[in-house]
């Protein structure tokens, strides 16, 4: 009988040491879990496998054989940024070459076939590759057609010379801006797309800038000056109305025929200087002419005058 108690105790006390050790343990994984969550956000994480350079070739892969060529260059940069390996370059040369980027593309197969070794059975074919398409890049050009003579050709911005451009113009696949500039001619400006390994003709027609015509400086101020001109004067008329009427020459409509005779000195003079000014700029506008064919620049600066004895604008410019 006390070997069975003693056996009970035994086996009592193995079910504790079991227990308490479970316990423990799921304690030091919840501890571990918090740990984890808590962790700083600047804290170094092991990057997944997909993150690595292996991954990225495999994802790059994946979207190649997808169509997507623009993630699949993405990621293979990437790879190659991690772990510079030659073969990457001839990898990413095929998916710079189905974007069009040429220029990308005949890089990367040079950067292959300088780094990668003789024995490698992909050299002929990157060889190949590399020179059909250094024959397609001088292939995108645009063939630029019209213009005046001497004109200032601008490609992106660039200065490309001077027409005529009897020579295609090389230039990289894509959109480029087109401005062209001579002097008596509206600049010409284009937005012009060439495709890859093709040539684009561009035709230039340029408006010639119309000389001697009349600017709309002068047609402003005769009118504003004949405005005020006429004003000045019904004012004026007014006031020998009011002049007229008065009882006696300290009569409210006497002082208000006065007040109004002082406003009439000061519009219609105003009015008739403007009026003088305008009609100066307009006989200049309408004379001046320049060897090149463009119109001469005149200005006019019209200031006005006010003071206890003169009401008037002052005129000066250059012609």
């Amino acid at each position: 009988m006390s070997f069975r108690r003693w056996g009970l105790s035994i086996v009592i006390a193995a079910s504790l040491v079991l227990t308490s050790q479970l316990v423990a343990s799921q304690a030091a994984a919840q501890q571990a879990a918090t740990a984890t969550d808590a962790a700083p956000a600047g804290a170094a994480v092991a990057a997944p496998p997909s993150d690595d350079a292996r991954g990225l070739f495999l994802r790059g892969q994946t979207a190649y054989s997808q169509g997507d060529y623009e993630d699949a260059a993405t990621l293979w940069e990437r790879a190659y940024a991690l772990e510079a390996r030659v073969g990457l370059q001839y990898n990413l040369s095929q998916a710079y070459e189905r974007l069009g980027r040429l220029s990308d593309a005949a890089a990367a197969l040079d950067a292959y076939v300088d780094g990668t070794t003789p024995d490698d059975p992909r050299l002929a074919d990157a060889r190949a590759r590399l020179s059909a398409i250094r024959e397609r890049i001088n292939r995108t050009a645009m063939i630029l057609e019209g213009g005046p003579e001497g004109a200032l050709l601008l490609v992106d911005g660039e200065d490309r010379g001077r027409l005529p451009r009897r020579d295609p113009l090389l230039v990289s696949p894509g959109n480029h801006e087109i401005r062209v500039r001579a002097p008596g001619f509206q600049d010409f400006a284009a937005s012009v797309a060439v495709p890859a390994g093709q040539s684009v003709d561009v035709g230039i027609e340029m408006i010639p800038v119309q000389s001697g015509g009349v600017s709309l400086g002068p047609i402003l101020l005769l009118a504003g000056g004949g405005a005020v001109l006429v004003a000045g004067l019904g004012v004026g008329g007014a006031a020998l109305g009011q002049a007229g009427s008065a009882p006696s020459s300290t009569s409210a409509q006497a002082n208000d025929a006065r007040t109004l005779a002082l406003v009439s000195d000061i519009l219609w003079p105003t009015g008739a200087a403007i009026l003088a000014g305008g009609l100066v700029w307009l006989i200049v506008d309408l004379t001046s002419t320049s060897d090149s064919g463009e119109s001469a620049s005149a200005a006019l600066h019209v200031t006005p005058l006010l003071g206890p004895s003169l009401v008037g604008f002052s005129a000066d410019g250059h012609f």
